[in-house]
């Protein structure tokens, strides 16, 4: 709805998608989760060490150095958007 909201009205589109008007802007006003933030300060962190690599770490050598920095991270964690 974010997207499409400067082209279309937020009642139009919350009516055609069955949810609250009031429930978008409720969501859209929520600082972001904990969760969210973990994610963005540990994908910050595998950019580090990414570039500290030169660009040839996989990874299973960025879990590992995050593992010995003590921030322990499967290969799994972190999806990219």
């Amino acid at each position: 709805m974010r997207r499409y909201e400067p082209e279309h009205a937020i009642t139009l589109m919350a009516r055609v998608l069955k949810v609250s008007a009031s429930g978008y802007y409720a969501w859209r006003s929520r600082k972001a989760s904990k969760r969210l933030q973990a994610n963005e300060a540990l994908t910050k962190e595998i950019q580090k060490i990414f570039q500290a690599e030169k660009g040839r770490a996989g990874a299973p050598r960025v879990a590992e150095r995050l593992k010995a920095e003590g921030k322990p991270a499967g290969r799994h964690r972190r999806v990219v958007k």
